[in-house]
Parts: structure tokens; sequence; C-alpha cells
């Protein structure tokens, strides 16, 4: 896991730490939405693994996702410019 979310061995719950790195508003940072463009749909594919240990005799259809974080992909990603002639 740490290595799929490219953080350190030393942090003790990969998951927490990049939920914690998580913005409290949509990012205005080119930095930070690559960040989050890149890392959000492993972290969603991870908790939906998670899931699916936690639950496998579930009655449930597991949820698979083959774009997961789309929504806050398309929310952090700023609108392209609009050509004006």
């Amino acid at each position: 896991m740490h290595s799929r979310l490219h953080i350190s061995y030393y942090q003790p719950d990969p998951v927490l730490f990049f939920l914690n790195q998580l913005p409290k508003g949509q990012p205005t940072s080119p930095k930070q939405i690559q960040y989050l463009t890149s890392y959000w749909p492993i972290l969603c594919s991870i908790l939906m693994e998670f899931d699916s240990y936690h639950h496998p005799t579930s009655n449930q259809q597991q949820y698979q996702d083959p774009n997961p974080g789309v929504a806050l992909i398309k929310w952090i990603t700023p609108p392209a410019p609009q050509v004006t002639e």
C-alpha cells in the first residue's frame, strides 16, 4: 500500500496520512491538483479492496468502479479556457 501511494514506509498508516493531506477546499495549485489527480484513484481502489476483504459474504454486489475517484477529479480540474474569436 505504501508503494502504491508513494508514501514513506515510516508512515504507520498511509491511508490516514493521505486523507489528512486532502485540501479543505478546492485546490488552486497545479502541483496539488496533479498530485490528487494521480493518487486519489489509487486510494479509492485500495478502499474498494478493503471493503471487499472486510465484507466477503455480503449479499450486495461488490462496488467496482472502472474509473474510481472521477467526481473529485472533475471537481478539482479547472475548466479549459474558452477560445474567443
